[in-house]
């Protein structure tokens, strides 16, 4: 069975104040699973509190669906993790142990998305999952990384 994609589009906010404009859009595959909603089909590498999955709402402006809410969740969270040395050892390494724990991602250069699948899919809860990241980002300069959208009451920041 062939899943008919259609670009839905995310409004996404510049990190930087002196890029301008200060809003971009990221354009993300989806497939339409009601009158205007969307289940995503890709992991967003800008827009954040979404994740692979998710339903969204959208609304057509000139000829584009933008996302306006989520309707239902995925129940993965999105992970964003920025690697200096994108073909090094330790970014292999970390990308295989996502992968062991069930994670999927995208790349595009040295940024990739995760897919952090639901427990009990995930091999390890959220909390331990932010504690390795936090560790490894923080036993070297190569690897620096976000959460998109993160699915526990557990602050990532502070769990290491």
């Amino acid at each position: 069975m062939t899943v008919e994609a259609t670009r839905v589009f995310f409004l996404v906010e510049r990190a930087s104040p002196n890029v301008e404009p200060q809003v971009g859009v990221e354009g993300l595959w989806a497939e339409k699973v009601g009158p205007d909603l969307y289940r995503l089909l890709n992991i967003p590498f800008l827009a954040k509190g979404y994740a692979w999955g998710d339903v969204v709402r959208c609304d057509e402006v000139k000829d584009r669906l933008y996302a306006v809410e989520t309707v239902s969740h995925s129940g993965s969270s999105t992970i964003r993790l920025l690697f200096r040395e994108p073909t090094s050892d330790e970014t292999v390494r970390t990308v295989s142990y996502l992968q062991y724990l069930g994670c999927t991602y995208e790349s595009s250069r040295n940024l990739f998305a995760f897919d952090v699948p639901p427990e009990p899919t995930l091999k390890v809860s959220l909390p331990e999952l932010a504690a390795y990241l936090n560790e490894i980002s923080h036993e070297s300069d190569s690897l620096d990384w976000e959460t998109a959208k993160w699915l526990s009451k557990t602050d990532p920041n502070t769990a290491w």
